[in-house]
């Protein structure tokens, strides 16, 4: 059978002689195809294309094409029928079809899938490729994770009456633990934002450490996704006086803090304080855009901080982005590495990511609900509990009363 063209059949409602057809590319050929409604009435036809689209992708995939596939065209099928928006699904049956496209389905052992584990690791990340220096290898993990979509497909393929498979199953022995063991105590990140010798680095620090957002969708982040305290969206930071709200206001200045543009002492009106903002400030992370699930950022009242570090950064745009650098937006990555050996911190791996794991562990610890911390942060409550369950009071207290001595 030929290679799929395009794995996703693209299907549209077209009039042609004096009827509505259903017509689609087919993947094998590149020819267009169509199949008549049998009507002229656009409404009744549409009621018929959900049928008639089934009846086509069964014929893509029948069971004639199936009785001599190789893993490529099962690879192929499944692709066929995913929503596009599952972009990592997707990359991953990219790399397993380079491995896997020419087995047969009796050759599907044990062995294939350790195999398979062996050749990927021995590849270069994609994703480090044009860092230079800091290329690295597959780590055993992706290639595990891809191999849990080898999985689907399989499934999905016995569900559907392909032949051949039997008792077909992907086992992944000794997959990695996955739970997050890395993250910056509070100490830590106070002293990686004193090293920071840009004023992006600070920005994107705070931001990413109050979010738990991943790198792309702060990179994203535009001006008209922030709601302001005392203002709405898009309209830009409302006078200070609306914002913030002085609390705990001593009779002689006291500095607490020094303001991140200037260097000066940080008060205003002469008195000594500590600030609040009058409400939460709110950030629209993306959700619904791109594959990734994004969350929305909930900065607490008391983190007047990354506030002033919002608007200082608003006064100086050149762009709609909010993370700029030399007064354009910063499309690929930010690199910490300088500013972590600066920070003494030099231990620590993936150093941009680190901070989101920061956030779910200080979290977690705090005593916060997976499903709450899984809300905040855009992911399912699930991966909080797999990679940060180990980081819950609850949980330790639980271990311990397991371990106590009565006697």
């Amino acid at each position: 059978m030929p290679r799929l063209k395009n794995a996703t059949t693209n299907f549209s409602l077209n009039m042609y002689r004096g009827k509505w057809h259903l017509c689609w590319t087919d993947p094998a050929t590149g020819l267009t195809r169509r199949r008549s409604t049998g009507t002229a009435d656009r409404s009744e036809a549409q009621s018929k294309v959900p049928a008639l689209e089934s009846e086509v992708r069964t014929g893509l995939n029948g069971t004639k094409v199936r009785n001599n596939f190789k893993l490529g065209d099962l690879l192929d099928g499944y692709e066929s029928q995913l929503d596009t928006s599952k972009q990592s699904t997707l990359h991953a049956l990219r790399h397993l079809r380079r491995y896997f496209c020419e087995f047969k389905p009796e050759q599907l052992n044990d062995a294939s899938w350790t195999g398979y584990r062996k050749w990927r690791t021995g590849e270069m990340s994609g994703s480090a490729a044009h860092v230079g220096k800091h290329e690295r290898k597959v780590s055993d993990s992706t290639a595990c994770r891809e191999l849990h979509a080898m999985r689907s497909a399989i499934k999905w393929a016995q569900r559907n009456g392909w032949p051949r498979l039997g008792n077909a199953k992907v086992r992944i022995a000794n997959e990695p633990n996955t739970a997050v063991q890395e993250y910056l105590t509070p100490a830590e990140v106070e002293r990686l934002i004193e090293a920071c010798e840009s004023r992006h680095q600070r920005l994107f620090i705070r931001l990413a450490i109050a979010t738990g957002a991943r790198m792309s969708a702060l990179l994203e982040l535009k001006w008209d996704q922030i709601r302001w305290p005392g203002a709405g969206k898009g309209y830009g930071p409302p006078l200070e006086t609306d914002a913030l709200a002085a609390v705990n206001v001593t009779a002689e200045p006291t500095v607490e803090w020094t303001a991140p543009e200037t260097g000066e002492p940080h008060w205003r009106d002469g008195y000594g304080f500590e600030l609040n903002m009058r409400e939460a400030l709110r950030i629209d992370l993306g959700q619904g855009c791109g594959n990734k699930r994004r969350g929305t950022g909930i900065i607490a009242r008391s983190n007047f901080q990354l506030y002033d570090e919002l608007v200082a950064a608003h006064n100086r745009r050149n762009t709609d982005f909010v993370l700029e650098h030399n007064g354009k937006p910063i499309k690929t990555r930010i690199n910490l590495k300088p500013v972590y050996r600066r920070a003494g911190l030099e231990g620590y791996s993936r150093t941009q990511h680190l901070l989101k794991h920061t956030c779910c562990s200080w979290l977690v610890q705090s005593g916060a609900s997976c499903e709450a911390v899984a809300k905040l942060v855009g992911t399912t409550a699930k991966v909080i509990e797999t990679h940060y369950g180990h980081l819950s009071p609850d949980h330790l207290e639980t271990m311990g009363e397991v371990l106590t001595v009565d006697a």
